[in-house]
């Protein structure tokens, strides 16, 4: 729109008259251009900026210690319930693919449990901690997962304290549970936990699952969150309808994925009514996670890469504009001796102040973006300096790139041509 209500107020008159452009008309349509231009380079930052800081708080999310190890875990739901189980009988089944699983070869440890860490399961209870006296106006509630044995074997799981919960915690066993570090520092701060008890809702008595290990703190859900207390009690020894829900969970020696026909050929062996679903792996569960995170980052970088795109063509036909306008005066300095790289500095001087305008003004705006989405970033300042010089520098060398065209066109000016059209 600029260059055609530039046109559109235009004098006819002294249009048609020869040698009518003045440097005074070119200076103030390049002015104009050199504005938009300008703009464009100063959005580009925002974006380049943005797209930076979000794939780095992926990178930042990613590579962070969860407390387990994602890599060679097979992941497969199992419905009991549709295979006619009962919460009364469906322990015998678990022992039964317990057994199963561990004898496949290729298989270093398997395990069941009502959900996996970053799966999207979430199970709080009211809950008692023996020897704990609540604080005032505060309500005990424990997520409670229930888990077979060789579960912290089977998710890379570090045992702190204590012993994990084994096949001797079966049925008519004392109740057994595991605790994690959050747990241990917020009940039992500078006390050794094991041998308390503690109950959840749902147990026969209060306090009836004694404590026989801690766990390293392990992010179940959202790994933005701080660790909250969890409770691992044992799963072949609950009787309540949460036992129906389950989860096998296979730690191969190679990759999972090819181990997933042998894990559905075992169980079948065992039950071939018992329906099996949402078979996957830890790493890719984990990697789904963070989806949300993904396609922001996968949005503004296409967006920033679109708005760089536009402002180096913006750039680009300012100045091959400007050399064609200035193609006299070009020429007259180089026939009153000016050197090829002097006219290539001009050119370039020029575009840098149109660089400069533009990171001047898309700077500040980055910051004040930045802080906009600072609750979507992790491990990063929304004013990351290192993000900022990226995009900067990225901005600052596709910008020379792109004017570096027209500005080498304007050194090879034949100075007989310029001046015989003057």
């Amino acid at each position: 729109m600029a260059p055609a209500l530039s046109a559109g107020r235009a004098d006819l008159v002294t249009g048609l008259t020869s040698g009518s452009r003045s440097v005074t008309s070119i200076r103030r349509w390049l002015g104009a251009a050199e504005t938009l231009v300008a703009v464009q380079i100063a959005v580009s930052l925002v974006l380049l900026t943005g797209a930076s800081l979000f794939a780095r708080s992926l990178m930042n999310l990613e590579r962070q210690p969860l407390g387990f190890d994602r890599d060679h875990v097979l992941l497969a739901r199992i419905n009991p319930r549709l295979a006619g189980y009962k919460a009364t009988n469906v322990n015998a089944l678990y022992r039964t693919l317990y057994d199963r699983l561990n004898a496949l070869p290729g298989v270093r440890s398997a395990t069941l449990a009502r959900y996996s860490p970053l799966g999207g399961g979430n199970s709080i209870n009211a809950g008692i901690v023996e020897g704990y006296a609540p604080k005032q106006n505060e309500s005990v509630s424990l997520e409670n997962i229930l888990v077979g044995p060789s579960y912290p074997d089977t998710l890379g799981m570090s045992l702190r304290r204590g012993r994990t919960i084994g096949l001797q915690d079966g049925p008519g066993a004392p109740k057994a549970g595991m605790v994690n570090e959050a747990f241990v520092r917020h009940f039992f701060p500078d006390q050794n936990p094991l041998g308390r008890h503690f109950g959840v809702s749902g147990s026969p008595g209060p306090t009836d699952i004694e404590i026989v290990g801690v766990l390293k703190d392990a992010q179940f859900h959202d790994p933005k969150d701080e660790v909250k207390p969890v409770v691992f009690t044992a799963l072949l020894q609950d009787a309540s309808q949460f036992s129906l829900d389950c989860e096998i969970e296979v730690r191969t020696a190679t990759d999972p994925a090819a181990a997933s026909n042998e894990v559905r050929r075992a169980i079948a062996e065992v039950d071939r009514s018992l329906p099996i679903s949402d078979t996957t792996t830890l790493r890719e569960q984990v990697a789904s996670t963070f989806n949300s995170q993904r396609l922001a980052a996968r949005f503004v970088s296409a967006f920033g890469g679109l708005a760089l795109l536009l402002a180096c063509v913006g750039l680009y036909g300012t100045v091959g504009q400007a050399v064609a306008r200035r193609t006299n005066e070009i020429g007259l300095r180089i026939a009153l001796g000016a050197q090829r790289r002097d006219v290539l500095r001009m050119i370039l001087r020029d575009t840098l102040v149109v660089v400069v305008a533009g990171l001047g003004v898309g700077i500040p705006a980055a910051f004040g973006a930045g802080r906009f989405v600072a609750s979507q970033l992790y491990g990063l300042s929304p004013s990351d300096p290192l993000s900022l010089a990226f995009a900067a520098g990225l901005m600052t060398v596709v910008a020379a790139i792109a004017s570096l065209v027209p500005a080498r066109r304007a050194t090879r000016v034949d100075p007989a041509i310029a001046l015989r059209c003057e």
